[in-house]
């Protein structure tokens, strides 16, 4: 278990089950993985699929557990939730302009910026502009590889990598 992203996984699951042992905290991680086999060595092995995790382990009850009054307002012990975003990686041959001339005519409500990092690579970050009603903002509930495929669809050739773990540009 000492690929980055595990021990990422391990410690959020501490800050939310932070009374758990590891072995339990290493069985909720566990719990429910399919099995993989390394061919070579015969060796059996959960294969951990984080988001999937994720969704099983937030419904789960435990210390730092979600809860809502009778009316849906969150309580105390609940933080409220944020619209939508995203950071993706784009590659493509067009030139920089096609890029910021299909964002501007499709973003809509949506704040992209743009920022080349690469040759023939972008920076895209995706967030609801400031500028939206908080209603709309609650009505944007995803923003995935796919919704950044839409807002790019004038332009062919274009491949789309969404890059979660990246942080958003700071001007």
């Amino acid at each position: 278990m000492a690929a980055p992203h595990v021990a990422a996984a391990l410690a959020l699951l501490r800050q939310e089950f932070p009374d758990e042992s590891v072995s339990q905290l290493e069985s909720r991680l566990t719990a429910g993985a399919p099995i993989t086999v390394d061919v070579r060595t015969g060796t059996k092995l959960p294969r951990l699929e984080l988001v999937h995790q994720a969704a099983v382990n937030s419904n789960s009850t435990g210390p730092a557990g979600s809860s809502s009054s009778t009316d849906g307002t969150p309580t105390p012990d609940t933080a409220p939730s944020s619209p939508a975003s995203g950071t993706f990686i784009l590659k493509t041959v067009r030139p920089t302009a096609d890029i910021e001339w299909a964002l501007d005519n499709n973003c809509g409500n949506l704040k992209c910026d743009l920022k080349p990092i690469g040759e023939d690579t972008f920076k895209l970050d995706v967030t609801p502009k400031p500028s939206v009603a908080p209603q709309d903002k609650a009505k944007i509930t995803t923003i995935d590889a796919s919704t950044v495929k839409s807002l790019l669809k004038d332009i062919p050739s274009i491949a789309v990598f969404d890059n979660r773990l990246s942080s958003p540009f700071n001007k």
